[in-house]
């Protein structure tokens, strides 16, 4: 599973974007930011199968990444999932790419 380190700079990172976006009158939540990353960036599965409710999309927590993409299993590359290191990778990316050139400070005890 994602480690601790990896959890608190994630969090942190979505209000850092979430701040930077409202700077912008973008007025998201830190836990839009969240939803959002989650969905767009990471891990996702088709629920297509329950009775009375329309095909969706849902995305993965962020409790249950992997921690490195060493750990992903056949079935977790199969399925197209990244590890939490490789989901703040590409935050880190999105951030910097489409956010204005948004920096996104990694912590220096991350442990990926």
């Amino acid at each position: 599973m994602r480690s601790l380190d990896q959890n608190a700079m994630f969090h942190a990172w979505c209000k850092v974007v979430a701040d930077h976006l409202q700077e912008r009158k973008v007025m998201v939540s830190k836990d839009t930011v969240k939803q959002l990353v989650l969905r767009q960036l990471g891990n996702t599965k088709l629920i297509d199968n329950i009775p009375g409710l329309p095909a969706d999309i849902v995305s993965m927590g962020s409790s249950h990444y992997k921690k490195s993409e060493l750990e992903l299993t056949k079935n977790d590359r199969a399925a197209n999932f990244v590890s939490m290191s490789e989901l703040l990778t590409r935050m880190e990316a999105w951030a910097a790419t489409d956010l204005d050139g948004l920096i996104l400070e990694r912590d220096t005890h991350e442990s990926t």
